[in-house]
């Protein structure tokens, strides 16, 4: 990612903006049993929603944390889950790569097998061929989930999809592409994770893997979209947001949104961050 100062902003305005909003967020834990509801989930057999946590966290710590700052009946809604301690493909290969960096090329071997692993589980549990998308992966019961979602590029971005795998992802791109960028799935269940949502991240994630694969028209078209649309909220707004309704290419969620935070945080961290790493692509 470039640095900010190398950018050429449409807006000069825009620029000092994400200097100084940076790392604004107001949001606090209050919400969270709330936006932890899930319309296309269910909860635990206790009633409970579960909320994942790093495998390294204090529970004991975040416990007391989120008791004192939610309500009792809504602290009683959830369920705090550590999540295994597993990298994930890229953090394996990016492993690899530093211990040979620094000497250490005796341990990379095992962290290449690692990945490896992985990318074959990916291929052989996520990816459908019939419907040609990757899906989640319910372990569970182990099946395939197929609910069309903008994570089915994930692996375009790190690059463990073949080349007709990848051509198969891209001829689903209409399903998401919208005005203002990509949607997040392709039905409206009001769920912020679900149409017409968009999220900063997984525009970059997608366009990242577009690129990857050679879709080089179609990652700027879809860049230009959502920097387009971030540009016309801040003109009228006079901020960069959290999330955007990319149908409508506009900020105000309110009357979309049942489930999740209903707030739109100001001055966000990704959308900054997102903003000018497609910024620089489109523009250099």
């Amino acid at each position: 990612m470039t640095a900010i100062a190398t950018i050429r902003p449409v807006d000069v305005a825009i620029s000092g903006y994400i200097q100084k909003t940076w790392d604004t967020l107001t949001r606090s834990h209050a919400d969270l049993a709330a936006a932890a509801a899930d319309p296309k989930s269910h909860p635990d057999k206790d009633g409970k929603w579960r909320i994942f946590v790093p495998d390294n966290e204090d529970l004991s710590a975040l416990t007391d944390k989120l008791g004192r700052q939610m309500k009792p009946a809504d602290f009683a809604k959830i369920a705090l889950v550590r999540l295994p301690r597993k990298p994930l493909y890229r953090m394996e290969m990016e492993t690899a790569e530093i211990l040979e960096t620094v000497g250490r090329t005796s341990e990379a071997p095992l962290w290449r097998k690692r990945a490896a692993d992985r990318a074959d589980a990916v291929n052989r549990l996520m990816w459908d061929e019939k419907a040609g998308m990757y899906f989640d992966y319910d372990f569970v019961h182990r099946r395939r989930r197929l609910y069309p979602f903008l994570t089915t590029f994930y692996p375009l971005w790190v690059g463990i999809a073949s080349k007709e795998q990848a051509a198969r992802v891209m001829s689903h791109l209409a399903k998401f592409e919208r005005p203002g960028g990509l949607r997040t799935s392709t039905y409206r269940s009001g769920d912020q994770w679900d149409s017409p949502f968009g999220w900063a991240p997984l525009q970059y994630i997608a366009v990242e893997g577009m690129r990857r694969y050679g879709y080089r028209a179609e990652a700027d078209r879809i860049s230009k979209r959502f920097l387009k649309m971030v540009e016309g909220v801040f003109r009228q707004r006079g901020t960069i947001v959290e999330k955007y309704d990319v149908c409508s290419r506009r900020a105000d969620i309110g009357g979309e949104m049942r489930f999740g935070y209903h707030t739109n945080e100001p001055g966000f961290g990704w959308t900054n961050a997102v903003y000018t790493a497609l910024y620089d692509q489109v523009h250099r």
